[in-house]
């Protein structure tokens, strides 16, 4: 994964709605302004303790996940929700992407 990707995982964690603004005529040759909203969904699935510093718990994942450093570099894949051990993880922060969604969390 390079930095560019990774960029838009941490943008994806702080957008809540973003809005787009279009201009058109109508028939009366006047300009009309249209503003549409789009709610980015929010994560499916859950990790707890955040930070953590031995293993972390998964809930709600619908597919495998991948967790990546910083450096976009994957460290760990899971298979299935529940209890993983990161006690191998360096401390920082890191990523879990899964269900076409990121999350952070922090390995202390």
């Amino acid at each position: 994964m390079n930095k560019a990707i990774l960029y838009l995982f941490i943008l994806m964690l702080h957008l809540q709605v973003s809005a787009q603004t279009k201009e058109e005529k109508c028939e009366s040759g006047k300009t009309v302004s249209v503003s549409t909203q789009q709610k980015v969904i929010a994560p499916t699935f859950s990790i707890h303790p955040n930070p953590a510093n031995s293993s972390i718990t998964l809930t709600g994942l619908t597919e495998a996940a991948v967790i990546y450093d910083m450096l976009g570099n994957e460290v760990m894949h899971i298979e299935k929700d529940g209890e993983q051990d990161i006690s191998g993880l360096k401390e920082g922060i890191y990523f879990i992407h899964s269900n076409k969604q990121a999350r952070k969390f922090v390995k202390s």
